[in-house]
């Protein structure tokens, strides 16, 4: 017996809970030039980390479900959430390849353009990735997109030497009869559904992916940590202070200089690919130098200086590096 309120109630409170948790990550997460800005992938990203907690959580709700339904296969809970799965991967296919190619190319475009510009940019860069998705998803499904299914054939002969092929709609032999059964195995072939095509190749790929960034995460998080160690702020006089601060003076000057002369160079030869990949890098330039700054900052006011955080990041470093 399933009791809908109860399961109404938990998913309800359970998917509140999860929304609010990864509205707090995303403010936490975000960098502070973008707290008032980007909105659109801040939405896509809040969405997105929505449905990876929600697909988590449907695995113990569906085996709670399973359970309380038992063998009947008529279970309306069953049915329905079926349905609940088949949405939350439509919705995840929806974002992989509309909204989340939708926001990063709004992103990707020049804050200093017209609007209608930026609009129609984002749309045509994203609708030629989507083309390029369908175009190459039809063209697997109508290859590949067959699956096959081991069967057991069973054929029983009477003593009229008559050949029974038993379907649903025909009658079956009279066992009297039978004169002996052949049993041999065969290979059926069938086509699976677009949709179950389609999140069968989002599942592969999603796996694909976690295991390869998985396999860096878990290589480079002993890296990351025991390199923090051993760059951990360390208490400095003013004498030191001020030295390292002319130093980051005159680095920022240069960046500025740097700066100038690129933005004369690309006004004059206008090249799109080579300025946004130069932005970037100078963007990466700027975020490292006022990091250091930072670092410098709490190396200077030694009383904000925790000493117990290196040295767990060295442990939880040398400990990752042995699961690694």
């Amino acid at each position: 017996m399933v009791d809908y309120v109860l399961y109404g109630i938990v998913a309800a409170v359970v998917g509140i809970l999860t929304l609010v948790g990864c509205v707090v990550f995303l403010i936490q997460m975000q960098h502070p030039d973008d707290r008032n800005s980007a909105w659109l992938p801040k939405l896509i990203v809040l969405f997105g980390l929505f449905l990876a907690c929600s697909v988590v959580l449907l695995l113990p709700f569906d085996a709670s479900v399973s359970q309380a339904c038992g063998t009947d296969a008529q279970c309306p809970a069953s049915a329905g959430l079926a349905q609940t799965w088949y949405t939350v991967l439509i919705m995840i296919a929806i974002m992989t390849f509309v909204f989340i190619p939708l926001a990063y190319f709004w992103y990707e475009t020049d804050d200093e353009e017209p609007m209608g510009t930026r609009i129609c940019t984002t749309v045509c860069w994203s609708t030629v990735n989507l083309f390029v998705f369908v175009s190459i998803l039809l063209g697997m499904y109508f290859s590949v997109g067959y699956v096959e299914l081991p069967v057991l054939v069973m054929q029983p002969y009477s003593k009229t030497n008559t050949t029974y092929l038993y379907t649903p709609s025909s009658q079956r032999p009279a066992w009297s009869a039978v004169q002996s059964i052949t049993v041999y195995s065969a290979i059926q072939t069938i086509q699976t559904s677009l949709v179950i095509y389609v999140l069968a190749l989002l599942s592969f790929i999603g796996w694909m992916l976690m295991t390869v960034f998985g396999g860096i995460g878990l290589v480079a998080l002993p890296i990351d940590l025991i390199g923090d160690w051993y760059n951990r702020p360390r208490p400095i006089d003013l004498k030191q202070f001020a030295e390292k601060k002319l130093q980051l003076k005159k680095r920022c000057e240069e960046l500025i200089q740097v700066g100038k002369e690129t933005r004369d160079k690309f006004r004059g030869r206008p090249n799109r690919f080579k300025e946004r990949r130069f932005t970037n890098k100078y963007k990466k330039m700027i975020l490292d130098l006022e990091d250091e700054l930072q670092v410098l900052n709490i190396c200077y006011k030694r009383n904000q200086i925790n000493p117990l955080i290196p040295w767990l990041q060295l442990f939880g470093g040398l400990g990752a590096a042995v699961i690694t």
